[in-house]
């Protein structure tokens, strides 16, 4: 933690937050300098407290901060995710407090955050209902790219993709020239645009997981408005568990999930219902496996699936948790499950009173 941090000067704070070769972020960011004149405004700033932030955080951001220090620390939070990931080296948990988190990107239609050959780092915010990044649809919100290994989990991701132009609105994943693993947990993508993938896009060598994870209300000009696991140029592995994908739309194969090209896909204990087009396609030698979900178009073979409407809450008003009488309730697995859903409770419950607690399908 300590390389993240410059020395303080009696009377001057000058800070510098170079670029590592491994995270970029927009150009006005890129490679920010601030500097404070005086005692007082140093003095001024350590008396606000910020966050509260993730557990387990290593570089700090706080919208909330406004006060012009800024060093990465729990004191002198970034107040721009695109600081934060530039100050990350590999290891780096970048814990985001709550708020939304939006940068000016457009015109340039490049990549908002980038994250390039970065091992084991954590992008974490404190919970999906509480902090957002917001795109521009300028392009692709976060790409995930050339080697690099991560989480991404606790957040909302909006307003990310260009319809016409960027492949994964809200996350991209790019396994090449080398391999990139990459797991979502606990994670809204929604209001994402792209002309494959709005909400999630992997393509080359990657290995993607989703758990928790709600995939509504993308938009896709061509393939596939929320998941698209493309295996050209590479193997794609993809697992998504106890996750709900629904209400995004496409003009071609499906609006819920596409595994093309030799992809391999696991879905379970998850829903994927109303969906424009079919719910699931598999062109070009895409290989599914379904287990414990509920697909709309029809029931796949495998254990525990189902094909009925799951009775979403109020789905007009994109509350998409289950009613009681929902078939979705206590019908997924425990086995493999997470221990708690997307808004952190836990699992699993009874849901339907006949004394067993089982894992309701989908994220909630």
């Amino acid at each position: 933690m300590s390389s993240h941090l410059n020395q303080f000067s009696s009377s001057v704070l000058v800070l510098t937050i170079g670029i590592w070769s491994g995270v970029t972020g927009c150009s006005s960011d890129a490679a920010p300098t601030e500097v404070i004149a005086n005692d007082g405004a140093a003095t001024a700033a350590a008396a606000v407290s910020f966050g509260p932030f993730p557990g387990g955080t290593t570089v700090f951001v706080d919208v909330a901060n406004t006060v012009g220090v800024e060093d990465g620390t729990r004191e002198h939070p970034f107040n721009t995710l695109s600081e934060g990931l530039a100050a990350a080296r590999g290891g780096d948990a970048i814990g985001l407090a709550p708020g939304v988190y939006a940068e000016t990107f457009g015109p340039s239609m490049v990549p908002n955050y980038v994250i390039n050959g970065l091992k084991d780092f954590r992008l974490l915010g404190s919970g999906a209902s509480r902090t957002t990044i917001r795109g521009d649809h300028s392009f692709s919100l976060i790409r995930v790219e050339n080697g690099a290994t991560g989480l991404i989990k606790g957040l909302t991701l909006e307003h990310g993709g260009h319809i016409n132009h960027s492949e994964g609105g809200g996350i991209q994943a790019i396994g090449r020239p080398a391999a990139v693993t990459l797991t979502v947990q606990n994670v809204v993508l929604q209001d994402n645009q792209a002309v494959n993938g709005a909400g999630i896009s992997a393509e080359g060598s990657a290995t993607v997981r989703l758990i928790n994870v709600l995939v509504a209300n993308n938009r896709a000009q061509n393939g596939c408005g929320g998941v698209y696991l493309a295996g050209a140029n590479g193997i794609v592995k993809g697992t998504i568990k106890n996750s709900t994908i629904t209400n995004n739309g496409a003009s071609y194969l499906a609006g819920g999930v596409c595994v093309a090209n030799g992809a391999v896909l696991n879905l379970v204990n998850s829903i994927v219902w109303n969906n424009s087009l079919a719910e699931v396609a598999q062109p070009w030698a895409g290989i599914l496996s379904v287990s414990y979900s509920d697909v709309g178009e029809s029931s796949f073979a495998g254990p525990g699936n189902i094909s009925v409407f799951p009775r979403f809450l109020d789905p007009a008003n994109r509350d998409y948790r289950l009613r009681g009488a929902s078939p979705a309730v206590d019908a997924g697995t425990n086995t493999g499950a997470p221990r708690t859903d997307l808004r952190g409770i836990t699992r699993p419950l009874d849901g339907n009173g006949d004394g067993t607690a089982i894992t309701d399908m989908g994220a909630y």
